[in-house]
């Protein structure tokens, strides 16, 4: 996506500048990125949301990158836009707890589509590996809690994701960037059960838009993660890129629109 903006004629980036300051003016808006002073007729925020800088104040572990840290959606608000769902916050179920290569890795579902099932320290079965994840999460998190889970190395909480029930041909097929990362670390999941625990992921609500991603502030829209109310307090894996495409390309039309109305 980068290199289709870089390339495109007449469009100018700034990598590296992060935005620091939006203020109203008589024809729309000036954003401080970086060292970068833009004056426009629209924005778009598009910024992701705030699960890196929540993991490290909770002292967990984030599928996310440390540029999650949520500064964008604060500043919309301090202008005035409107937040919905703000504390819902939602937890992978399956967290890489183990080897240290892998905390924070969200470990794709497909392994349990593929037939890898959560067990507790007595290798038993505790809930219904294919549940909707927040029940699985908070399974897990339950099971730790009741003293029938795991711990790591370093001491991290875990359960066991046994994904040696996974066929060879199918982990080949679907799992080969897990595999290596996996045995990277010295840990081959397919000969023995992997450690797993519920990580931050996903950041469902955000700043309220409308079918065009219209935010409640006139001239600013949203579409990604920054934006609440597609999910509902509990995403279901997959729809956020297809959020991403469908909302994205919606902001920058309306965008376009307004700024040159």
């Amino acid at each position: 996506m980068r290199e289709a903006a870089e390339s495109a004629p007449g469009l100018r980036t700034f990598p590296k500048s992060p935005l620091r300051e939006l203020d109203a003016t008589a024809n729309g808006w000036r954003a401080r990125c970086g060292d970068h002073v833009i004056d426009a007729g629209a924005v778009v925020l598009a910024a992701g949301g705030r699960c890196w800088r929540v993991a490290e104040e909770r002292g967990e572990l984030c599928t996310n990158h440390p540029g999650a840290t949520g500064e964008v959606t604060q500043i919309a608000a301090d202008l005035g836009a409107e937040l919905r769902d703000f504390d819902a916050l939602q937890y992978h179920p399956n967290g890489g707890a183990w080897p240290p290569n892998m905390q924070g890795y969200s470990i794709p579902e497909t392994t349990r589509a593929y037939g890898a099932v959560l067990l507790n320290a007595d290798r038993e079965e505790f809930t219904d590996s294919l549940g909707p994840r927040d029940e699985v999460s908070r399974a897990i998190v339950d099971e730790v809690a009741n003293g029938k889970g795991v711990e790591t190395e370093d001491g991290r909480p875990a359960v066991y994701l046994d994904t040696t029930r996974i066929a060879q041909h199918d982990a080949d097929v679907s799992l080969p960037y897990m595999l290596r990362r996996y045995r990277a670390g010295g840990i081959d999941p397919l000969r023995e059960p992997i450690l797993t625990y519920p990580v931050l992921h996903y950041q469902n609500g955000g700043l309220v838009i409308d079918t065009n991603a219209t935010t409640t502030i006139d001239g600013m829209y949203a579409c990604g993660e920054i934006a609440g109310g597609t999910h509902g307090r509990n995403r279901m894996m997959g729809n956020s890129l297809l959020e991403c495409c469908v909302f994205g390309r919606r902001a920058g039309r309306a965008a376009a629109e307004g700024a040159r109305a």
